[in-house]
């Protein structure tokens, strides 16, 4: 998949399993269902998208994702 916009966006908002896509390089969320939009307490889509998630992320997951 070369990019998000391919993702099957509108059956995966119906789920109200959450679901969302996070770039362990960038230490950034990509993208997320409606459900995992509210689990992570976001306004919406964009505003997940652009959270700073590299000052919630532990060092110690930061070494590790380094080492993949």
């Amino acid at each position: 998949m070369s990019s998000t916009s391919q993702f099957p966006t509108a059956v995966a908002d119906r789920l109200q399993t959450a679901i969302w896509i996070f770039d362990i390089e960038n230490l950034g969320m990509m993208w997320a269902n409606a459900a995992g939009v509210a689990l992570w307490g976001a306004r919406d889509l964009a505003d997940l998208c652009a959270r700073d998630f590299r000052s919630e992320i532990s060092s110690s997951v930061r070494v590790e994702s380094l080492c993949l």
